[in-house]
């Protein structure tokens, strides 16, 4: 037995705004976040007005790093070789194959 429909307005109505044309004065259904539309009847295109958009989203939130204390970037091993084209001495993490100079 299939479940029974839901009654009107249940649900339905939260994802829903009605607003006023406003050309030819009729009353649309707009859908929650959508800020521009086309009314149905008259073509005209429209905009919520400013008291009915949805609320920005909150600021980005950045988490700061912590700085590395002198034992930790110890361990961090750094070999120093010689550019080949320059001759400038080079700080390059311990296992990387190929890296350019910065000179």
């Amino acid at each position: 037995m299939a479940p029974p429909p839901p009654a009107a307005g249940e649900g339905a109505e939260e994802d829903l705004l009605e607003v006023r044309c406003a050309e030819c004065e009729e009353t649309l259904e707009v859908e929650r976040g959508l800020t521009e539309f086309i009314c149905p009847d008259c073509s005209t295109p429209q905009a919520l007005p400013p008291e009915l958009m949805p609320p920005p989203p909150p600021p980005r939130r950045c988490r700061a790093l912590p700085i590395l204390s002198a034992p930790a970037r110890a361990a961090a091993p750094v070999v120093r070789p010689p550019c080949g084209a320059c001759g400038a001495m080079l700080s390059v993490p311990r296992g990387l194959t190929r890296c350019g100079c910065p000179v």
